[in-house]
């Protein structure tokens, strides 16, 4: 990705992480820092697909259509979410994690650890 491709987008040359650090980004005390810009559009294409996705199953609940076409579709869902999921985790990894583990910073390397491990917890994976 260009320095211009991130102009467009309003993403910060001078920051040290500015590959991933947007202009508008409001820090969060703790926090990371946001999606990496290569990856917002792929993304968010997906997550409004995904609304409409689940738009059309309420439509088929609505419309009385078969359980098991309706269970189709929920899965069809679940299946399109876990994809944006993966996404999202390797674009941190890609971004959070990668700048800790350059920094040499060992809290900043612990917390993102403890981040993953949490969300994969979460998960149950």
């Amino acid at each position: 990705m260009g320095t211009s491709h991130r102009a467009e987008i309003g993403w910060s040359a001078a920051a040290p992480h500015a590959q991933c650090l947007p202009t508008r980004y409001i820090p969060v005390q703790g926090r990371g820092i946001a999606v990496d810009p290569g990856d917002i559009n792929d993304i968010s294409a997906a997550l409004n697909r995904i609304a409409g996705q689940v738009k059309g199953v309420g439509q088929m609940v609505e419309d009385q259509r078969y359980c098991i076409d309706i269970l189709h579709q929920v899965h069809a869902v679940k299946a399109a979410l876990s994809k944006v999921e993966t996404q999202i985790l390797k674009s941190h990894a890609a971004c959070c994690v990668e700048q800790a583990i350059a920094s040499g910073d060992a809290e900043q390397q612990r917390a993102k650890f403890n981040e993953l491990v949490e969300i994969f917890a979460k998960a149950k994976l």
